[in-house]
Parts: structure tokens; C-alpha cells; sequence
């Protein structure tokens, strides 16, 4: 999706796609050493226990569905986003 979207920003220059990524960077940097605070966009939620205790391969099965496709995804770093921005500005 994000090797899609790069086509989009294709026509932007590339000096200009290059400073903001340098600043997208820049602030996961920033956001790393505490300097600053970012609402990353996540889907910050727990697994429901009982979602394994009902039963344990259908349950296993919707858990690993969830985790795949992002439903159940807690990502607290900021290096996978500012990889994220160097797909969709750099292509």
C-alpha cells in the first residue's frame, strides 16, 4: 500500500520528499529520547483473555488473523513508522 502510495508523491520534488523524511526521522528521534510526545497510530488494545480460553484453535487462529492484519497490533517504537515515511516519500 505505502509502495502505492509512494506514486502519489512521485511528482513532488526530490529534494523536498528527502528534507521530510529527514524530519519525519528527526522527530522519531526526538519522540525515542523523550524529547517529545507523538500519538503513533496504533491500535493500543489488549488480547481479551477469554478469547484463547473459549476455545484454544479457533481462539489461536483469531489471534493470529488479528496480529497479522493489524487489528491487534501495539507498536510502541517509532522506527517502523519513520521506515513507513522512507517508503512513501522515497519509493
Amino acid at each position: 500500500m505505502l509502495h502505492v502510495g509512494s506514486g502519489l508523491v512521485a511528482p513532488v520534488p526530490t529534494t523536498a520528499r528527502r528534507v521530510a523524511l529527514a524530519a519525519v526521522a528527526l522527530l522519531g528521534l526526538l519522540q525515542e529520547l523523550g524529547q517529545v510526545r507523538l500519538r503513533l497510530p496504533q491500535n493500543a488494545w489488549q488480547v481479551p483473555q477469554d478469547v484463547l480460553h473459549r476455545h484454544l484453535l479457533r481462539g489461536s487462529a483469531r489471534f493470529g488473523f488479528e496480529l497479522g492484519t493489524g487489528v491487534r497490533t501495539y507498536v510502541s517504537a517509532t522506527t517502523p513508522y519513520v521506515l513507513a515515511a522512507g517508503v512513501l516519500l522515497l519509493g
